[in-house]
């Protein structure tokens, strides 16, 4: 594969990042909930949608309506159903029993998957022609430019959401602070439905679009949350753009790594940058404390 191709495929699939990480990070951050099954959600919507059209003969679109309902509608049940009931009990340990209960989640439904669906390993749907747009002498798949305009399309939409709605601005405030968003009347269990639905539907669309260029397959999940996870942590809560555009940082350092070094060591680079990261936390943050010391010295 050629640089120009490779460079090309780390923008597509750091765009796809970068949505991936808005809606994990919409729901991190505005909820508190370490939401783990939100890849196997991806990965669901996906695989329904290969299925049925490869298998069932589904029209593309409504195999690809009925994949992003059934996405969006178990991330959303999740939280009423599930994620809720911890608080209700003890909200001490609602963040461990939120990660327990959702891993216990990705392992159920993607061995449900492997058993249900087991006609094939991976599935695929023909989504958009098979065609190839030439820029400069580079072949880039109309796929790829449609898999990266919604994600960014997506990622703006949510900004604007987040920024200049009402139900935006009452998200920001839970996320500061939800027990004083409460006494001033926002209803924070809606709020949590709205992150969720918002959060749900942006992995289902993706899931399906990452059908439709590459092939589904139940655990496709595991490595969308990773990347989602990986994203938002370096990004922290600076809003969907910021993802947006570490996200495309991170696929294409992940695309050039893999053509390096080869494609079967971009998962361990990712945990890589990250271990690193998380190591050198502690001493940027004595570097920056020494060195407003010595600047209040001078």
């Amino acid at each position: 594969m050629s640089w120009s191709s490779v460079l090309v495929s780390g923008l597509t699939s750091g765009s796809m990042y970068g949505l991936l990480a808005t809606g994990f990070g919409l729901i991190f951050f505005v909820t508190g909930r370490f939401h783990y099954a939100y890849g196997v959600y991806f990965a669901l919507a996906g695989v329904l949608a290969g299925w049925g059209n490869q298998y069932e003969g589904w029209n593309v679109w409504l195999a690809t309506a009925i994949g992003v309902i059934v996405g969006f509608a178990a991330g959303v049940l999740t939280e009423v159903l599930v994620y809720r009931s911890f608080d209700k009990r003890s909200s001490a340990f609602s963040l461990l029993g939120v990660f327990i209960a959702s891993l216990g989640i990705v392992i159920a439904v993607e061995a449900a998957m492997q058993l249900w669906l087991a006609a094939a390993p991976t599935y695929t749907m023909q989504l958009v022609p098979y065609t190839v747009w030439h820029l400069g002498g580079v072949g880039i798949p109309e796929v790829d430019v449609v898999v990266a305009a919604v994600s960014w399309i997506g990622m703006i939409v949510l900004s604007v959401f987040v920024g200049r709605t009402t139900t935006g601005r009452k998200m920001r405030a839970v996320a500061a602070n939800r027990y004083l968003a409460t006494t001033f009347g926002i209803n924070v269990n809606r709020i949590f439905v709205i992150t969720f639905a918002l959060g749900s539907l942006a992995a289902a669309i993706l899931g399906v679009l990452y059908t439709a260029q590459y092939a589904a397959s139940s655990t496709m999940g595991d490595n969308a949350i990773v990347f989602a996870f990986v994203i938002v942590f370096l990004a922290r809560s600076g809003g969907p753009l910021r993802w947006g555009l570490i996200g495309l940082i991170l696929g294409v350092g992940v695309s050039l790594g893999g053509q390096v070094i080869g494609q079967v060591w971009e998962q361990p680079l990712v945990f890589g940058v990250l271990f690193v990261l998380i190591v050198s936390l502690p001493f940027l943050q004595w570097f920056r404390e020494t060195r407003v010391r010595l600047a209040g010295v001078s």
